[in-house]
């Protein structure tokens, strides 16, 4: 916006009168660049305080020095004007110096500029500038400090495009407010990015000094908190009102070797806001872990992306203003949902056919919530364009993810009956095959459909299953995360039904697998993929699960249900309408089958969890904030050892399963003669001999099958005792 139309009639007077009153006091800044298929465009955006300098007057241009050593080549650009804007700091009803000359809360103007440039390969670009003064309060020396920003280039083996990071160069905090300001990273080329503090710079290779009171690791003055979590945040916790600087060099790595740098050049502005008083905390939307914010598209796609944004503050309304370029012959259709905690973005819009010369470009997601919308913090959908035919089809990967697993039955299910072109010669061999695009996509993450139709047949249905059983656990290229676009949230919980169940060796359970509850029913799903592992248990069979009689299918409904024991002791499991619609509900969605060996020993511990579980609507969104809960018990073996008899010291049978030779060692407190009988599972004899008084007896392994038998040691008028015996 042009930063005018936001200057009132007394600042421009003001600035008629007392004209170094508005010397440009930089209050941060950083370069970037970006590749575009030939040659490459430098960014430099340069953040000016509105007391210092009027935008339009005091800052009209700038310049970067660009050098290599290597190559002893040194070149300097004016880069051209390429936007302004104002960054309305402070909550609705706060003044600050944008509005106010003299308000105590500070406004800034955002200067960004940008030229293009082609330069030869070389490993040590330098990209560059500086400018006196600063306007910050946490250095030797003050307001006459220079600034100095840069950005490395190493070009020698593969272009590059700097990684985008979300937020501005000035952030925003209450006195007293620990604030989570989100630090996303976005590149193109699926570059490491990894962030660190560093000293603001005065000239290359020349860090500032701090005032007393104020370090690299307390920027902002002693007792305050400048940090990265572990989640991809920036904690700022600031006891005092001012402007203190700081900086983050970002890197990035590409095979482990470092390929560009930059500065970010940043301020804190930290406030008492005059319509929030005793407000203690304020928040800041963020994107939703999983969100894919790096596409690729081609000429005549048709593309659909969906993205989620939270906030903390479940009462704050989120809201997103979606700025896309101005291109020639594109055409983009957005839709943005508000709401409490949580705002929903839409974009579509089909590629022109005849693209030659745009790699890449560029959509802004800027989210604001209704507690100070003022406080943005800008996303970047990053889109790339490429040659359709290098999209292939790995029969079997439906949501090309790079692995055929649990999730790709989803796949199918939201896109059921769905139909595109075939593919020529089509097979389900783990191999890439060519198919044209069929100008439908998966909403969450712009995948065309044409993957779900894993036979190559032309339609998506029941027939796809085959491939991703027959491919299952197979994979190409690196493994994507699977992306993430909320629906909604849920405390129903998925858990297995143990009521009245008796967990004993030897019996065969039916547990039913329940969804939801009567107080916490799920609503509007349309599907669920889990894994259920009982992998520390040794079952007699493998885990199987019936979806028959499953609340999802109520009505006329269909289902794609598709099981697989990929591993022992462990099944993937989804169940999915394939309506198109969504159902909300409660109960039995499947029965397990559980198989316990009947010889398990007593008390032996029987753990079984859910894992790896997704529950979406039916356009692939998901469903949050559900709760797991398994099964941790033991199981009983009432065919254990029974030693009642007082006249037998010692019963054993040694070893224990056995499989060619076994002995069964007696010890008596006196002398006594016994019988001995072994019978089968069902109680059936199959072997007896008579002993008179003997320690050990060879027991008869080689002329019994396999399998679990009962010796019965009967002494006459002193009752009995029973041992198990496993025969392998």
């Amino acid at each position: 916006m042009n930063i005018k139309k936001h200057i009132s009639s007394l600042l421009i007077v003001l600035f008629v009168n007392i004209p170094t009153i508005f010397a440009c006091h930089w209050s941060g800044g950083e370069i970037w660049y970006e590749f575009n298929g030939k040659n490459y465009t430098v960014h430099e955006v340069l953040y000016t305080a509105c007391q210092t300098c009027i935008a339009g007057f005091g800052m009209s241009s700038s310049q970067i020095e660009i050098k290599s050593a290597s190559l002893n080549q040194r070149l300097t650009i004016i880069p051209k004007f390429y936007s302004i804007d104002t960054l309305m700091t402070g909550c609705p009803g706060d003044t600050n110096s944008c509005n106010s000359l003299l308000a105590p809360i500070s406004g800034y103007i955002k200067h960004h500029f940008a030229d293009t440039i082609s330069i030869p390969p070389a490993n040590d670009w330098i990209l560059s500038t500086y400018n006196c003064c600063r306007n910050n309060s946490n250095f030797v020396g003050g307001a006459g400090n220079n600034i100095y920003i840069e950005a490395t280039l190493n070009n020698s083996i593969q272009e590059n495009t700097s990684a985008f990071i979300s937020g501005n160069l000035a952030l925003t905090s209450l006195i007293n407010d620990t604030t989570y300001f989100p630090v996303w990273s976005n590149d193109v080329n699926g570059d490491s990015i990894t962030f660190e503090l560093i000293t603001p710079m005065a000239l290359s290779g020349t860090p500032l000094v701090y005032s007393p009171g104020y370090s690299i690791s307390m920027p902002l003055g002693a007792g305050s908190v400048c940090e990265f979590t572990n989640n991809n945040y920036l904690k700022i916790f600031n006891p005092y009102v001012g402007n203190p600087s700081f900086a983050i060099l970002v890197k990035e790595y590409r095979n482990g070797k470092m390929i560009g740098n930059r500065i970010r050049d940043m301020q804190l502005i930290t406030q008492t806001s005059t319509v929030l008083p005793g407000k203690a905390h304020t928040t800041t939307p963020y994107i939703a872990s999983g969100n894919n914010l790096s596409i690729t598209t081609c000429s005549g796609k048709a593309n659909s992306v969906m993205l989620s944004f939270l906030d903390s503050t479940a009462t704050d309304i989120v809201d997103v203003d979606v700025i896309t370029p101005n291109l020639s012959g594109w055409t983009f259709n957005k839709t943005v949902t508000p709401g409490a905690g949580r705002a929903n973005v839409l974009l579509s819009w089909t590629t022109p056919t005849g693209l030659t010369t745009l790699p890449q470009f560029f959509i802004t997601l800027r989210a604001k919530d209704n507690e100070c919308p003022n406080n943005t913090v800008d996303y970047v959908l990053a889109v790339k364009t490429d040659s359709c035919s290098a999209d292939s089809v790995w029969p079997g990967d439906a949501n090309s993810d790079n692995v055929v697993n649990l999730y790709d039955p989803l796949a199918i299910a939201i896109a059921y009956t769905n139909t595109g072109a075939s593919r020529v010669n089509s097979n389900i061999l783990w191999q890439p095959q060519g198919c044209a695009s069929w100008g439908d996509v998966f909403p969450v993450d712009n995948v065309d459909k044409k993957h779900a139709d894993c036979n190559g047949n032309g339609t998506v249905d029941y027939s796809d299953l085959l491939a991703i059983n027959n491919n299952y656990g197979r994979q190409h290229g690196m493994k994507k995360n699977p992306p993430v676009a909320l629906a909604g949230t849920t405390n129903a919980t998925l858990f297995l039904d143990t009521t009245g169940t008796v967990f004993e060796a030897g019996k065969t359970l039916q547990i039913p697998i329940v969804l939801g509850s009567a107080s916490s029913p799920m609503d509007r799903i349309y599907g669920i993929a889990t894994s259920i592992n009982a992998d520390t248990f040794s079952l007699g069979s493998p885990l199987n699960i019936n979806s028959t009689g499953s609340w999802l299918s109520t009505g006329s409904s269909t289902m794609v249900n598709f099981s697989k024991n990929y591993k022992p002791n462990y099944i993937d499991w989804v169940q999915a309408r394939t309506t198109h619609t969504n159902i909300s509900g409660y109960g039995t969605i499947g029965t397990l089958t559980l198989d316990i060996p009947i010889s398990t020993a007593d008390n032996t511990p029987l753990k079984i969890d859910f894992e790896n579980t997704r529950i979406i609507d039916s356009i692939g969104r998901d469903i949050t904030g559900f709760n797991v809960k398994g099964i941790n018990t033991t199981v009983k073996n009432k065919l254990g050892v029974n030693i009642a008899n007082t006249a037998i010291t010692q019963a054993t049978i040694v070893p224990n399963p056995s499989q060619q030779t076994a002995k069964l060692i007696v010890r008596l407190n006196r002398n006594l003669a016994y019988r001995i009988d072994i019978t089968d599972i069902t109680g059936r004899v199959v072997w007896t001999q008579t002993v008179n008084n003997r320690d050990e007896i060879l027991l008869p392994s080689k002329e019994l099958q396999g399998g679990a038998y009962f010796v019965k040691i009967t002494i006459p008028n002193n009752g009995s005792s029973t041992l198990k015996w496993l025969k392998q």
